[in-house]
């Protein structure tokens, strides 16, 4: 047998069960045929499975006596992921994914499943998510910009090199990549960097730098060296808190300071996967005794940026608020069951901390007004709900005027160095580049883990996909590739988070947005250009240019180079939230069954509304494109992998619906409560 560590079966809609529905709402009489074809769905219309090979625990007895079930239980199809997980070895012999012995049994498979008449497929990429292997190189993977900044006296030649911006591999500039779920694999980070732009405009002459003295309420003190911009990747620690006790964080100045922006990174405290466990808050006070309160920080997965009205005092300080009670966080790794999954770790990117302590790796306070949450807003971490974003911005600080940014670009020798005589005055250079986001496709084993592919760049998914296929070709040849045996390819939910660079951006944005772009892109490190509001509607052009071509150049590829081959597409896009920007409806507009999921959770009574809301897309995205079928992920769970089987969870599916006002509404039955899972 082939062992899964989680239940996920495909369904796909039956086109009559919605004409069926439509004829018992009207009240009409329904067709002898049609209930029939109800009862007894044709090939076409029966359920999909996905079927894991896990970690190589494959034998080609286990493949028979798999698809013979299904063939027997009215299963048309499976769709094959190759994954990795800490599941022992349950086979005299492992298959290594890829080698002669694995190729042999996939050829087994395909040959048989056609001789069944059942429809295989395979997912994007070894793991569930997403597009990406060990032959893509650096220079195609996904991308984020990254900066380096000078600060020029102007009525004098300027001739040297300006500081290089970084070049780590991570999401945001010297971050490195965090442990994610599945990828111990990964190979050592790549060292790639590109340059983009130099531009520079007038700026006031910089503050003295003043550090305050940072310290916890008991009076211990905190380094407040390792808490700097640029130092994201070391911190220090501090205990969690409690609701009624919270840890507070003094920020002591000699004399009055004031302050208009501040920026903090917490990242044992988020996840990719849930909300921020704390609740940070900002407060001032002159004489260290009365405090109010000046803001919330909104946490991410990189450092938060947050703005607000001038705030003139010498004490201020943070308090870290656990989320409220009833806040959804766990920590997967105590989860009974999880460690299926294989290790799991903590940090950016990783799971949820549980009640261990918090490593605050930037804390600071700035003189100047800056753009309120830019790094969210500039695509280096993802908001579920971007007009939340400022909800406490208190003022519209004045910004550069566009056309006082000045293009150096053509001025800088390609050693870095620029040769330029600035106007009297203060400037600001700003050299921009790109480097590697690291995120790799997962869970897979080594010999299939690599970098994700650029989902901006049509020319490096073509490649990669090309590559990709060809490796199933060769396994099972012409005769098993397309028309019968191998038939389809499978996108899972895209869960490779965020990236906002690839190396045609500039061209691609004047070409879908109808301006140049260059002199706003100090907005994205949080200069305002303009004003808040002209900055604000720059960069959400400038995420919505991510969403278009991610949907165009990704997944509009994917489904090019698959109907080449002679495969149909199946493909998710976010689920139930937004792991990476984009828009749900045009990822899946080119697949040939878009697709849905429903996932369930312990201790949640009924789906989450946004899983339902991704079946109405689906379903609306086969409307609008004349798809005959739908295709959802259901009986699907986490966390718990062994505590449902498909017959527990069949009532999910099968929710009742009536309709209010022509709006249909789920009925839950509250004796359906999954407590005693739980």
């Amino acid at each position: 047998m082939l062992i899964g560590d989680k239940t996920k079966h495909v369904f796909r809609t039956l086109v009559a069960a919605s004409l069926l529905m439509a004829a018992w709402t009207a009240g009409g009489q329904v067709p002898d045929t049609l209930q029939k074809a109800f009862a007894d769905p044709p090939m076409s219309a029966r359920p999909r499975v996905w079927w894991h090979w896990i970690n190589g625990n494959v034998t080609q007895e286990g493949i028979r006596k798999d698809l013979e079930w299904m063939q027997r239980s009215g299963i048309a199809g499976m769709q094959t992921f190759n994954l990795y997980s800490a599941m022992p070895q349950v086979v005299e012999q492992r298959l290594v994914y890829m080698t002669s012995a694995w190729k042999a049994a996939f050829r087994y498979s395909a040959d048989l499943a056609d001789k069944m008449g059942l429809e295989l497929g395979i997912a994007a990429s070894a793991g569930w998510s997403e597009t990406g292997g060990p032959w893509v190189k650096p220079q195609d993977a996904m991308k984020k910009l990254v900066w380096s900044e000078a600060i020029i006296a102007g009525g004098a030649r300027f001739n040297d090199v300006l500081p290089p911006p970084p070049t780590t591999t991570g999401p945001y500039q010297n971050l490195p990549a965090a442990p994610d779920l599945g990828n111990e694999h990964r190979q050592p980070d790549p060292d790639f960097y590109a340059d983009v732009a130099v531009l520079g405009f007038r700026s006031p002459a910089p503050e003295p730098n003043t550090t305050p003295v940072i310290s916890l309420a008991d009076g211990t003190a905190l380094d407040a060296s390792l808490l700097s911009y640029g130092r994201s990747a070391t911190g220090v620690d501090v205990p969690r808190g409690t609701l009624e006790k919270p840890t507070v964080i003094g920020l002591t100045y000699d004399q009055p300071r004031t302050i208009r922006s501040a920026s903090l990174f917490i990242p044992s405290a988020v996840s990719t996967y849930s909300p921020a466990t704390i609740v940070p808050r900002l407060e001032a006070s002159s004489d260290g005794r009365n405090w109010r309160k000046i803001t919330d920080f909104q946490l991410s997965l990189v450092p938060t940026t947050t703005s607000f009205a001038p705030v003139t005092a010498s004490h201020f300080r943070i308090v870290l608020n656990p989320a409220p009670e009833g806040a959804p966080s766990y920590d997967a790794g105590s989860a009974p069951g999880y460690a299926g999954f294989g290790a799991v770790s903590t940090g950016a990117g990783g799971m949820l901390a549980g009640n261990r302590g918090l490593r605050i790796q930037e804390m600071r306070l700035y003189p100047e007004a800056r753009v309120n949450q830019f790094e969210t807003k500039a695509g280096f971490s993802i908001a579920r709900n971007y007009y939340e974003l400022d909800a406490d911005v208190g003022d519209d600080a004045k910004g550069i005027a566009p056309a006082d940014v000045v293009d150096l670009t053509r001025r800088v020798r390609s050693d870095g160095t620029l040769d330029w005589t600035p106007p009297k005055g203060t400037w600001r250079v700003i050299r921009f580049g790109y480097s590697l986001v690291g995120a790799t496709n997962h869970p897979a084993i080594a010999p299939a883990t690599g970098l994700e592919v650029d989902k901006l760049d049509a020319a490096a998914v073509r490649d990669y996909l090309e590559t990709y296929l060809q490796q199933f070709h060769d396994t099972v040849g012409s005769d098993l590739f397309g028309a019968h045996g191998l038939r389809t390819l499978v996108n899972d939910s895209t869960e490779v988070g965020a990236f906002n660079w690839t190396t045609r951006m500039l061209e691609q944005f004047k070409g879908l947005r109808g301006y140049d772009a260059c002199p706003w892109l100090p907005a994205l490190t949080g200069v305002i250009i303009g004003s808040r509001a002209a900055s604000d509607k720059f960069l959400y052009d400038f995420r919505r240019t991510i969403a278009d071509l991610l949907a165009s150049e990704h997944y509009g590829t994917i489904a090019r180079v698959a109907h080449e081959h002679g495969l149909t597409t199946y493909s998710e896009s976010l689920e139930g939230w937004r792991a990476t920007l984009g828009d749900d409806m045009e990822m899946r507009r080119y697949a040939d069954a878009p697709m849905a999921a429903l996932w369930m959770y312990p201790r949640e009574v009924g789906p989450k509304p946004g899983y339902l809301g991704d079946l109405r897309g689906a379903a609306s995205i086969a409307h609008l494109y004349s798809r005959n079928f739908v295709a959802a992920e259901s009986m699907t769970t986490t966390r718990y992998p062994w505590a449902w089987a498909p017959s527990d969870l069949r009532r999910v599916i099968d929710l009742p619906i009536h309709f209010e006002e022509d709006r249909p509404v789920i009925e839950w039955r509250a004796e359906w409560s999954l407590d005693e899972y739980t």
